[in-house]
C-alpha cells in the first residue's frame, strides 16, 4: 500500500489535480508536518503558482515553508511571468530577497523582462545594479533584456550608456538600440548606431535592416529608405 507521502507526491504531480485536491493535499501536509521536506513543499507551491493562487503562495511562503530554495522561487516566479503576473512576479522576488536567497542568471532575466512589461525603471534599475555586483556575466541575452527594458521605460539614455558599457557588443543589443531611436523619430542617431555597428565589424541583421527602413520611411526620407533597401536585398540575399 503506498504511503501517504507518495499519495500526497503523486497528487501534487499530477495535471488535472483540481483546487479541492489541493488543498486536501495541505491539510495533510499541515497535519505529517511535511513543510520541512523541500520536494513536497516546492510539489504545492509550483501547483498554486501554475494556477495562480497568489495569495496562497505567499501565505506558503511568508509563513509554512521554513527553508524555501532558489528552484522553488524559480518555479512560481516563473509561473507568475508566464502568465502576466508580472506584480506577482516582483512581489516574490523581492520576498526571496528577504529569505536571503540570491537569484541566478536565469532568474534576473525573468525578473527584467517582468520590470519591461510594467514599465517599471526603477526595480529595473535595481536589478541592473545586481547584475553587476553578482559573480554573473553580462551576456548578450541578458544585455539585450535590459536594453529591451530600458527602451520599454523610454530611458534611451541608460539603454545606450549599457551599449557603451559592454565588452562585446552582440547584433540583438545593436539592433534594439537602432530600432529604439528610429521609434522615437531620432533617425540620424540611429543611423550613426547603425554605421557604428559596422565599423566594428558586426553585420546587421533582419531586425537592423528593417529598424533603419521604418526610421526612413516615418521620417519621410524616401530616397535613403530606397537605397537602405536595395544595399540590403544585395547583402542578405
Amino acid at each position: 500500500m503506498p504511503s501517504i507521502y507518495n499519495i500526497i507526491s503523486q497528487c501534487l504531480s499530477s495535471s488535472t489535480i483540481t483546487l479541492s485536491h489541493a488543498r486536501q493535499s495541505h491539510v495533510h501536509i499541515l497535519k505529517l508536518g511535511l513543510y520541512g521536506d523541500t520536494y513536497i513543499a516546492t510539489k504545492l507551491l509550483s501547483h498554486d503558482a501554475n494556477n495562480l493562487y497568489f495569495l496562497q503562495v505567499t501565505n506558503l511562503v511568508l509563513h509554512f515553508f521554513p527553508n524555501p530554495t532558489l528552484p522553488s522561487f524559480t518555479t512560481i516566479i516563473n509561473a507568475f511571468a508566464r502568465s502576466h503576473q508580472y506584480d506577482a512576479a516582483l512581489y516574490l522576488f523581492s520576498l526571496m530577497g528577504h529569505k536571503g536567497l540570491a537569484p541566478d542568471g536565469f532568474l534576473l532575466l525573468t525578473t527584467i523582462k517582468a520590470c519591461a512589461a510594467l514599465q517599471a525603471l526603477i526595480p529595473g534599475l535595481q536589478f541592473h545594479g545586481y547584475d553587476f555586483v553578482s559573480s554573473y556575466a553580462l551576456d548578450s541575452i541578458l544585455a539585450s533584456s535590459l536594453v529591451h527594458m530600458y527602451l520599454k521605460c523610454d530611458s534611451i539614455g541608460d539603454a545606450h550608456r549599457l551599449l557603451d558599457e559592454m565588452s562585446e557588443r552582440h547584433v540583438v543589443v545593436w539592433s534594439a538600440i537602432i530600432v529604439g531611436y528610429s521609434q522615437r523619430g531620432m533617425v540620424e542617431r540611429a543611423k550613426e548606431m547603425f554605421s557604428e555597428m559596422r565599423i566594428e565589424g558586426v553585420e546587421p541583421n533582419l531586425v537592423s535592416w528593417n529598424g533603419m527602413l521604418a526610421g526612413f520611411s516615418n521620417a519621410g526620407w524616401h530616397v535613403e529608405a530606397v537605397e537602405l533597401f536595395k544595399t540590403s536585398k544585395w547583402e542578405m540575399f
